[in-house]
């Protein structure tokens, strides 16, 4: 797309570019087509189509009760036993 758009692109130069201004031979870069990039759009127009609205969503359903959650019992780890420890060396 920016290879596309050179031919067509201008230079703009921010405040600071004052390098810019003055050349007038300045080799347009694909980041100084970037910057120019919304003109060219707005000059040429794009094939891309509009997005269709598609409406709201009717949600969920008036009265309608969700079922509570399923409630589960805390496990807590034990103490390792002292018969364990000796397993284990």
């Amino acid at each position: 797309m920016l290879i596309y758009g050179l031919r067509i692109a201008v230079v703009l130069p921010r405040d600071w570019e004052q390098y810019l201004k003055s050349n007038k031979s300045v080799k347009i870069t694909p980041s100084l087509v970037q910057r120019d990039f919304s003109r060219i759009i707005c000059t040429l127009g794009t094939i891309a189509q509009f997005p269709k609205r598609r409406g709201y969503s009717s949600g969920r359903i008036k009265g309608y009760k969700k079922a509570p959650r399923t409630r589960h019992q805390v496990i807590k780890k034990g103490q390792k036993s002292s018969h364990e420890k000796l397993k284990v060396s």
